[in-house]
């Protein structure tokens, strides 16, 4: 879909496009370049003895219909519309019976009508039998989220470990350094509605409880959003494969924060303010990327944005996240040519041993990597709402996800201990 600004920017580009093209031809004239060694076997086996000896040069030919339709693109879709809505299949009727054809070819050509029909039904009872089973395959068999939320989390029915004594012995770890305090700060800050800056006493913070001592984690969870073109979409996050995403930023230089997800969580919260005192809430713990100052990247430098993790004595190197707030789950492309490093975090449980304790020292942004992506970034997506709200890092003030109770999960139990300045939390022993 186009609309007059997209229009106008893609004129702007085709012409860049072309003359870049001229340049690159202009320049790379006077270098001696040659068919490849495939492109002269071919040749070979083709043309036989005529085409014996060295290779042939050859130089780049931009006097082509490819080169010479390029111009022309803009100017049609606007006269008529988009190349995606259009297709061979209207123009050519033959193209659109290939199938029924295919099937005419396994009747007995006589009264084939209902043959047909048969084949063709049967067809399609394989199709969704096949969507079943690779929807299955893929660990994808909680329903989808309603469309008016923006996200749902999958339950599974896992047994509960005890995992006490690991989650203890890791208790000064940075990544679980201060857990349950900022957790507790991170709920309130929802439950109140109230900016990330407000301090909480310790009385505000003893008036949050959690049901059973228990928090829930998840294996994957469900984006809804609307793509440019006003039809709806859905990203998947999962913390082993697809575990960065997106949120909107504060900072007007670049609009969007990034993060790694590190687990999917729910609890059921109890607290004064909330409807019946009880409240099942989820959050997203991530650890938190920042653009790297020493690149510049964006449409204009036509570079890829690229970020780097936080050093974990950064206060904000981890945090909580409310799933209502994230845009869209994003793909980071490792820097390849810098390694990888150990200098952000030591030793870790979070990082799957095949890391090797490492992690890339940088990452590019790829937001080419669909397009409502890139419209994201161009700012001049029909569909995309300008949401006056903005994430924080830590926690941030959003409504409240209210969802109906479930009490299934992977379940961690939590010894409320009464919050200090170090605020280091310890789990306790399961109740029997």
């Amino acid at each position: 879909m186009h609309s007059d600004t997209t229009a106008k920017l893609l004129k702007e580009q085709t012409s860049e496009l072309g003359c870049t093209v001229r340049r690159f031809a202009k320049e790379t004239e006077a270098i001696e370049t040659y068919e490849t060694l495939r492109e002269h076997r071919i040749r070979q086996k083709r043309y036989g003895e005529t085409a014996a000896g060295a290779r042939k040069p050859k130089k780049l030919n931009i006097n082509t219909p490819k080169f010479h339709a390029l111009g022309y693109y803009c100017r049609l879709v606007i006269w008529i519309g988009t190349t995606d809505s259009v297709s061979t299949q209207i123009f050519q009727r033959e193209l659109a019976h290939r199938i029924i054809k295919r099937i005419y070819g396994k009747t007995n050509r006589r009264k084939f009508e209902r043959q047909v029909a048969n084949h063709e039904r049967r067809l399609r009872l394989l199709r969704a039998i096949r969507r079943r089973r690779t929807a299955k395959a893929a660990g994808g068999t909680a329903s989808a989220p309603a469309p008016q939320r923006q996200n749902g989390v999958n339950v599974q029915d896992d047994l509960q470990p005890d995992g006490s004594e690991e989650m203890t012995y890791y208790g000064s770890h940075p990544v679980l350094q201060d857990f349950i305090l900022n957790l507790k700060k991170h709920l309130l800050q929802r439950i109140m509605k109230v900016d990330e800056n407000k301090v909480f006493t310790v009385d505000d913070l003893l008036q949050i409880s959690f049901r059973a001592h228990r928090l829930y984690t998840h294996k994957t969870m469900r984006i809804n959003y609307t793509t440019y073109d006003l039809q709806r979409d859905q990203d998947t996050i999962n913390p082993r494969r697809n575990q960065y995403l997106m949120v909107l930023s504060q900072d007007d230089e670049h609009p969007f924060l990034y993060a790694e997800v590190i687990s999917i969580l729910h609890a059921n919260i109890g607290h004064p303010d909330l409807p019946g005192g009880l409240e099942r809430m989820e959050f997203l713990y991530v650890r938190w990327l920042d653009l790297d100052p020493s690149h510049l990247g964006g449409m204009d430098t036509k570079r890829l944005h690229r970020v780097k993790y936080l050093d974990h004595n950064n206060g904000d190197a981890f945090g909580f996240l409310d799933p209502q707030l994230v845009v869209r789950a994003t793909h980071l492309i490792p820097a390849f040519y810098q390694g990888h490093t150990k200098s952000y975090l030591p030793r870790s449980l979070i990082r799957p041993l095949e890391q090797n304790d490492e992690d890339w020292c940088s990452f590019y942004v790829n937001f080419f990597v669909d397009r409502d992506m890139l419209m994201r970034y161009l700012r001049c997506g029909v569909g995309h709402r300008n949401v006056t709200w903005s994430s924080r890092r830590d926690s941030a003030a959003a409504s409240r996800n209210r969802t109906d109770e479930d009490e299934h999960g992977l379940a961690m139990d939590i010894d409320l201990v009464q919050p200090t300045t170090t605020g280091t939390a310890t789990l306790a022993q399961p109740p029997p």
